[in-house]
């Protein structure tokens, strides 16, 4: 995580770095539906709630995983939960958060979630009771 917020970083100072294959930084913005505003290469655009599978923590920003790739915002996960349906997102380790609607499954001897689209997120053993529960609870 601190590698890649190095990166971006450099990205940022050089005017090479939006062709180095790093996503531009932004400020986090959006409604209060649970959109994100993302900035990316000149564009702007929404990321909605549901189009998110998970998100990670990267200091004090967040890389929001969705099905058609990553988005970099400037904003801490604690932040970016606050402003999304606590019904569909659950914390399910000090740097990851998972869309509980594009949960595939749990593996208990890797301790990870394993999304729809087949990424896989870290859960700490602390999280893990919340989260079966929560999956249980969507599947009936």
């Amino acid at each position: 995580a601190v590698l890649l917020v190095w990166r971006l970083l450099q990205a940022r100072r050089s005017p090479a770095g939006e062709d180095a294959g790093v996503p531009a930084m932004a400020p986090a913005r959006g409604d209060a539906a649970g959109s994100f505003e993302i900035k990316s290469k000149g564009r702007q655009f929404l990321v909605h709630a549901s189009e998110i599978d998970w998100i990670e923590a990267a200091g004090n920003y967040v890389i929001l995983h969705t099905s058609t790739g990553q988005h970099l915002l400037r904003e801490t996960l604690k932040a970016a939960l606050a402003r999304l349906d606590p019904g569909m997102f659950v914390r399910v380790h000090r740097s990851a958060a998972v869309n509980a609607n594009r949960v595939s499954g749990i593996d208990a001897r890797t301790k990870e979630v394993e999304m729809l689209n087949g990424d896989r997120a870290p859960v700490a053993r602390a999280c893990w009771s919340e989260l079966a529960a929560r999956l249980s609870a969507r599947n009936g």
